[in-house]
């Protein structure tokens, strides 16, 4: 009991260190997201695909993620999954082609609506939030997740986008034997949007993302959430927060990393927010 309270706890540490570490033009950086470039040469793949077997499977969920970068439609894609990543994701080439793929989405400006499974070992959710974090500081994803928990007989897929849809099934503790479907016949697609959309309406958002371009909207909510006082908060910081600085201490620091002005201002307003 004790080895897994550990395990857990340092799981929990490490994600938190990571995001606080997080830097997103770094990471832009080492990805060369910036470099990323949308292919434009035709992407052929049957109209309709079955799918068994952890390989194929896996080049399936790739082929659903080229269909969708290289299709002209720029309408938003829906991706859910409580397959199982263990075995996926032991296979080098697929977690980096996957992330790619997702990339290569953002990259062409569509936006993401992804439901969660948060039913998963703690371990194995926290690697996956490290992967995604970083793709949610673009803005572009809305990550929601589901209130009723998971079958435990059966795991379901369904991804889909304006090109093509994706929709997958397996028994619990035989993914390998599971079976994926693929399609980008218009009609199907269609259809399949219907069910994305009859999901979604039962998904509950998982975190509230904002950016430089909503930062009112943010002040609003922190100012509407700090009134409540019903909510009891508990705050635990590993140092001293920002408004215990001095305004001498703040400019020195300011000036010693040669702030803009713009940026200058920000902050100090930051602070005494």
């Amino acid at each position: 009991m004790y080895d897994g309270e550990l395990k857990v706890s340092n799981t929990a540490e490490s994600f938190l260190k990571k995001l606080d570490e997080f830097d997103l033009s770094e990471y832009i950086r080492i990805i060369h997201f910036d470099e990323i470039k949308i292919p434009t040469a035709p992407f052929q793949m049957p109209a309709r695909h079955s799918a068994t077997g952890l390989k194929d499977m896996m080049a399936t969920e790739l082929n659903f993620l080229k269909a969708t970068v290289l299709s002209r439609s720029d309408s938003s894609v829906l991706i859910y999954s409580d397959m199982p990543m263990e075995q996926m994701a032991k296979t080098a080439e697929f977690p980096k082609k996957w992330m790619y793929g997702m990339a290569a989405m953002l990259k062409k400006g569509l936006h993401l609506n992804m439901i969660h499974n948060v039913d998963r070992p703690l371990q194995e959710m926290m690697l996956g939030l490290e992967s995604y974090i970083p793709m949610y500081m673009t803005g572009q994803i809305s990550p929601y997740y589901l209130d009723a928990p998971p079958s435990k007989v059966f795991h379901h897929l369904l991804e889909v986008s304006g090109a093509a849809a994706l929709e997958g099934s397996a028994i619990v503790g035989h993914h390998a034997e599971g079976k994926y479907y693929l399609t980008n016949n218009k009609e199907e697609v269609r259809q399949y949007q219907k069910r994305a959309n009859a999901l979604l309406s039962k998904a509950k958002p998982l975190m509230d993302i904002y950016r430089a371009d909503s930062e009112q909207a943010f002040r609003k909510f922190w100012e509407e959430d700090f009134q409540n006082k019903v909510k009891p908060r508990h705050m635990i910081f590993s140092s001293l927060p920002l408004f215990t600085i001095s305004d001498q201490l703040l400019e020195r620091i300011i000036s010693h990393n040669h702030v803009t002005s713009h940026d200058k201002e920000r902050i100090v307003k930051y602070v005494h927010f």
